[in-house]
């Protein structure tokens, strides 16, 4: 894969769904163990493992439930604090600019975004996931956690429209702010966000405020 940071990113979240007792028939030995395997078309991935005890220790079966999301795309930096090489490979590389970030994504791939305040207008590409709220030294979404978006801020600063949406694509972890649509016959189009002729898109962890439109 060319381009941004390293792919091939698993978050993966750990769940015991079912403790009781078992007689461990139909397995060929005492602690032997099943495995089932489900998957759909988002690249989530379900293992489900029941591990059969021997019944003569008195020892119960588990079943052990793996959600494991697979990322193969190409991650790409933004952190408007660094002041490395602003190729967006690496958080101490990263761009400065969002809209680079964006820009240099392709479908399938993700951007993450550092704390900070990034002005203008953001144009959301199709296919792409962008990601705020990171410290700035996360190597999985898993240590990025429950994001703050107050943290990571996209301002307006009065243009027409703060993000432009896109299909296929999310956007998580931001506040999204001072949006001044001031346009009689531009009605369906919105300050905050504007998401016409947008299908599946994703919006989490956002907060909207100080977007007005007359």
């Amino acid at each position: 894969m060319a381009g941004g940071g390293a792919g091939d990113q698993c978050a993966l979240a750990v769940t015991i769904t079912d403790w009781n007792a078992a007689t461990g028939d139909g397995m060929t030995e005492p602690g032997a163990f099943g495995l089932a395997v489900r998957g759909n078309d988002d690249g989530d991935l379900t293992l489900n493992l029941r591990i059969e005890s021997n019944p003569s220790l008195d020892i119960p079966a588990v079943t052990l439930t793996l959600n494991v999301n697979f990322f193969g795309g190409n991650i790409w930096y933004v952190d408007d604090s660094v002041t490395g090489a602003n190729n967006g490979t690496s958080w101490a590389n990263a761009f400065t600019d969002l809209n680079n970030g964006i820009s240099a994504a392709s479908t399938g791939d993700m951007v993450w975004v550092a704390y900070g305040t990034y002005p203008g207008t953001v144009y959301m590409g199709n296919g792409v996931d962008i990601y705020g709220g990171f410290a700035g030294f996360e190597t999985s979404l898993v240590e990025r956690g429950s994001p703050n978006p107050t943290l990571t801020s996209i301002d307006g600063l009065n243009v027409n429209t703060v993000v432009l949406g896109a299909s296929n694509a999310r956007l998580d972890g931001f506040t999204v702010k001072n949006g001044y649509k001031n346009c009689l016959m531009c009605a369906g189009y919105a300050a905050g966000m504007d998401v016409y002729m947008v299908d599946n898109l994703v919006i989490n962890n956002c907060i909207f405020h100080d977007n007005n439109s007359y």
